[in-house]
């Protein structure tokens, strides 16, 4: 919902009909748990090779942006964080890594896959000004489709920087969790060795986002 001003900050805090955020009970802790990830993996995120993925989740969540912008937003930030040393195999790449990176279970990737693929999909008509057809892919309207996507965008991100404290990487293209990634749909065995790579003791704090595959 658009931010009511008023004449001053205090109007906003303390007089707002319909503030822009609302914390439910027991939410406190969640977010309290976020921030102090966010405190102590800032020299991860505050690098050059986030800069460019920030700035687009940063765009995708403004005021006023479109559900079809947002999933280009989505989809380059993911291109920038998880694709670093890809040039062709773009959608295959985007969908197995993002899944593997969010899937609970090496059962999971593939429903995460499939959940995936419109977004790359209309995220590629909309930036080559083709119809939307893979509106019809979908199981729920798009713009609850494009905010699941930025809650699985950021999961990901989360994990990304949690390991990215647990294993600093002076070349990020020659990370060996690109190979791990891309092992990992194959077998329940390379899932799980790439698993145990991204755990961490900088571990992603419990949110409020229940990530289930709606396919």
């Amino acid at each position: 919902m658009p931010r009511r001003y008023g004449e001053s900050e205090k109007e906003y805090a303390t007089q707002n009909e319909a503030p822009s955020i609302v914390l439910r009970a027991g939410e406190g802790g969640v977010l309290r748990a976020m921030l102090a990830f966010v405190e102590r993996t800032k020299a991860v995120w505050q690098g050059e090779g986030f800069a460019l993925a920030l700035e687009s989740l940063s765009a995708s969540g403004a005021i006023g942006v479109g559900w079809p912008m947002r999933l280009v937003l989505l989809v380059g930030a993911c291109e920038a964080l998880l694709l670093p040393d890809r040039r062709s195999g773009l959608q295959h790449a985007f969908v197995n890594r993002l899944a593997c990176m969010i899937a609970r279970d090496h059962a999971q990737v593939e429903e995460w896959a499939a959940w995936l693929r419109p977004a790359y999909d209309l995220r590629s008509d909309v930036v080559h000004g083709r119809p939307l057809d893979s509106i019809d892919d979908l199981t729920v309207l798009p713009e609850q489709y494009a905010r699941d996507v930025g809650r699985v965008v950021i999961h990901a991100l989360c994990r990304l920087v949690s390991h990215r404290m647990e294993h600093p990487a002076a070349d990020s293209n020659a990370d060996p969790l690109w190979r791990l990634l891309d092992r990992a749909p194959a077998t329940a065995s390379a899932f799980d060795e790439l698993q145990t790579r991204l755990r961490s003791e900088h571990d992603v704090p419990a949110h409020q986002f229940t990530l289930v595959p709606r396919c």
